[in-house]
């Protein structure tokens, strides 16, 4: 079997990706928010005199997630590239299991977060299980989280990642 053509860099500069890659996710965990505040009307009743410290929080908290995913369930991965250099973990890949960390767990996550009467109430639910709205609203939140994943494995790889000529190998 082949081994593939990349490699990783030093640990310092693995290190730095691992913290710009979260910074990363944390910034446009932070920019969704301030875009979803902006257009919908719902969420517009967050007081505007501390818009700015709930975006900040709303920034550091996705970065601290995306630390905690990196180190939790990235770090085996780049354990296992730097030993056997599989040829399928490249950046499509990577970007692909980022969305997928992302987005499943806000999919598991807003499918079954019917404990509320919020829920029932919005038509999400109906007899315990989710109508169409309810996995509308389900995949639409997958798909707002799960692009934070392909950001921190993009930018992750960008900083930490090198094609490595033949002779290296």
């Amino acid at each position: 079997m082949s081994n593939s053509k990349l490699k990783l860099r030093s640990p310092l500069i693995v290190a730095i990706a691992y913290v710009v890659a979260a910074s990363a996710g944390g910034i446009f965990f932070g920019l969704e928010t301030w875009v979803q505040n902006v257009l919908d009307p719902a969420t517009k009743a967050l007081n505007e005199d501390h818009l700015f410290e709930f975006l900040f929080g709303c920034t550091l908290l996705g970065a601290a997630v995306c630390v905690v995913v990196e180190l939790t369930l990235i770090t085996p991965l780049l354990f296992g590239f730097q030993q056997y250099r599989w040829v399928w973990l490249n950046g499509l890949t990577g970007a692909l299991i980022g969305f997928m960390l992302g987005a499943l767990p806000a999919l598991l996550i807003t499918s079954r977060s019917s404990a509320d009467g919020t829920s029932e109430l919005l038509g999400y639910y109906s007899g315990g299980h989710l109508t169409l709205a309810g996995w509308r609203h389900a995949i639409s939140s997958a798909l707002l989280i799960g692009p934070i994943g392909v950001i921190c494995a993009v930018v992750f790889r960008v900083i930490a990642v090198r094609s490595c000529p033949d002779s290296e190998k």
